[in-house]
């Protein structure tokens, strides 16, 4: 038999609830059936959307890690090697911007001044360094944003320190 609302379906419920529902409610039981099925549909249409949002903010968070562990290797290896000063300071005087803005440009003009292993991989530490602070941006962004849906203060966050990621300069 349809319903005010639509299409009827029937739903096989246990005895008891039911007819306890019926007597508290005070209205239709179906009503109280109906309420409740809609309450559930607009969680689940939430949850996913927050769990996503957990999965992607648990995605950066380790991205940002290995990125961290990636420069301290990258740095390291420059170092022990003795080109890191030489490289730091090729890069800067070719005008490398403090927030690497700019290394598209810079890159190739080191590279024609030494185009060797180690500038690659003083290349690719620029650009780790400079893709884990975008990660460490959008991270505060996320942190904000949680902070002002639970009510709470947040205190703003600045980029880390060049030495917090393994920095070049």
């Amino acid at each position: 038999m349809p319903s005010k609302l639509g299409r009827a379906t029937t739903l096989y419920l246990d005895v008891e609830p039911y007819q306890r529902l019926r007597k508290l409610a005070g209205r239709p039981a179906s009503r109280e059936v109906n309420d409740l099925i809609r309450k559930r549909v607009a969680e689940l249409e939430e949850q996913p959307q927050q769990v996503l949002d957990k999965s992607q903010y648990e995605d950066l968070k380790n991205r940002l890690n290995k990125m961290v562990k990636d420069a301290d290797t990258l740095r390291a290896m420059l170092q022990k090697h003795g080109n890191y000063d030489r490289l730091d300071i090729l890069a800067s005087d070719l005008g490398l911007a403090r927030d690497f803005r700019n290394l598209e440009e810079v890159a190739p003009q080191m590279l024609s001044e030494a185009n060797d292993a180690d500038t690659h991989q003083y290349i690719s530490l620029v650009e780790t360094i400079r893709e884990a602070r975008e990660i460490e941006a959008k991270l505060s962004d996320i942190r904000a944003d949680k902070a002002k849906m639970t009510g709470l203060r947040s205190k703003p966050m600045g980029t880390a320190t060049p030495e917090e990621v393994g920095t070049v300069g």
